[in-house]
């Protein structure tokens, strides 16, 4: 995993790899965060036999998911870059998007998005598709869910005014916002993201606000 994170930092043709491959300042970081900080104290007490227990192999267990769905869209992201090289998909271990597969339709759906803003500065997304209204799911076409926000006074236009972008392979996740804008506006815009084919991402939702809050929250927002 840590090579994973030495090729990402790494030039190629005066580029890092990491920006050539379509990933973000902020993915970056948290990629480095998972295989330098997080993973391998992990790592070191399950293969130490005087330290690993039944609690440590289930905390490996759960941490290994958490670290997947982060970076699975973005090895299908990668993976699909016009500069992809054999080295990127080797070092990386890139899907092979070669293989033939049945053709997925275009989405013509926005998700559902709510927030509810938790203690902390987190924020509760929820998002579910239009034939599924009891529950959070993903869109059975879309391989990620792509959030675009602003922190702040003043609502954005439309997504392209908002300067924050993440993806998330999870219909319901927990969003940290952070302690330093408690009492501000979070503005988001969602849609459903074919990594694959991005010509059949689905249309962007309706803009979803909620308020942040570092203590126990009174108010939830939306419009």
């Amino acid at each position: 995993m840590s090579t994973s994170n030495i090729y990402l930092n790494t030039l190629t043709g005066g580029t890092a790899n990491y920006v050539r491959l379509g990933l973000s300042p902020t993915e970056r970081n948290q990629w480095d965060t998972y295989t330098t900080s997080v993973w391998p104290p992990v790592w070191a007490k399950i293969i130490d036999p005087g330290q690993k227990t039944k609690a440590q192999v289930a905390q490996k267990e759960l941490l290994k998911k958490t670290i997947a769905s982060f970076m699975n869209p973005l090895l299908y992201r990668m993976a699909s870059m016009p500069d992809v090289n054999t080295l990127d998909i080797v070092t990386l271990q890139l899907p092979d998007l070669t293989r033939e597969r049945t053709p997925r339709p275009a989405i013509e759906t926005a998700p559902n998005t709510n927030m509810t803003p938790k203690e902390g500065a987190k924020i509760l997304f929820s998002n579910r598709v239009d034939s599924d209204s009891s529950r959070d799911s993903m869109h059975p076409d879309a391989d990620a869910l792509q959030i675009v926000y602003k922190i702040g006074n003043g609502a954005p236009a439309n997504p392209s005014a908002c300067p924050g972008n993440f993806m998330s392979s999870k219909a319901r996740f927990m969003f940290d916002a952070g302690m330093e804008n408690d009492g501000k506006k979070l503005y988001v815009y969602t849609r459903w993201v074919n990594i694959s084919d991005q010509s059949k991402n689905g249309p962007w939702s309706a803009i979803a606000m909620a308020t942040i809050s570092a203590g126990t929250p009174e108010v939830v927002e939306e419009v």
